[in-house]
């Protein structure tokens, strides 16, 4: 896994449920950060654990490991993404290979209902999330209504026409695709056959 995709509920429906019997897209957020750095903690207690005798040694290596394991232990204790840290070259390449989850890029997506989709930027459960986000934190309004409506039409000028109605200029999935693609600096390739084009 490279990056994170964490959807957030952003509407209110009486039928359905939700775990805390609110719509509070904040906290939400918040507590699954909560979670995986709880998640990072541990894997970063047991890492101490095993390169402590190897750091005691004097071994070059495990002095370095040491460190940048301290330094993510103390932003974890205060509330600090990993990826808020800096870590220089020898750091980070043992830090990579903890695969700790909030070292990883994250995009946020708001789960809109239809009316609020329309005018999303006007929403108020919309933008108590998008305030609450940091500077580098992506947020991509969709509707999972809209997208499953979507998804059952063929015909595209059909398509077109829903499309149009919500004021968007392509699908909530193709553009988190695309912001997923950027945030992984990836790149599509394309070969082409007599018989087929293949994405690559």
């Amino acid at each position: 896994m490279d990056a994170i995709i964490h959807v957030v509920r952003c509407f209110e429906d009486k039928n359905i449920m939700h775990v805390a019997n609110s719509v509070d897209p904040v906290r939400d957020k918040d507590v699954i950060n909560y979670e995986l750095m709880l998640a990072d903690l541990e894997t970063i207690n047991n890492v101490l654990n095993r390169v402590a005798k190897k750091a005691k040694s004097g071994d070059k290596d495990g002095i370095i490991e040491q460190n940048a394991a301290l330094k993510v232990k103390e932003a974890l204790e205060n509330n600090i993404p990993v990826r808020e840290v800096q870590f220089d070259e020898n750091e980070e390449k043992f830090i990579k290979g903890y695969h700790l989850l909030t070292f990883k890029p994250i995009i946020y997506v708001a789960n809109l209902g239809n009316e609020q989709f329309l005018n999303y930027k006007e929403d108020k459960l919309f933008l108590e999330l998008q305030n609450s986000l940091k500077d580098y934190e992506k947020l991509i309004p969709i509707s999972v209504q809209v997208e499953s409506e979507l998804v059952t039409i063929e015909n595209q000028e059909e398509k077109q026409e829903l499309l149009d109605l919500y004021g968007i200029k392509t699908s909530g999935l193709d553009l988190l695709t695309r912001e997923a693609f950027d945030l992984l600096n990836l790149e599509t390739y394309f070969t082409a056959g007599q018989i087929e084009a293949r994405a690559w």
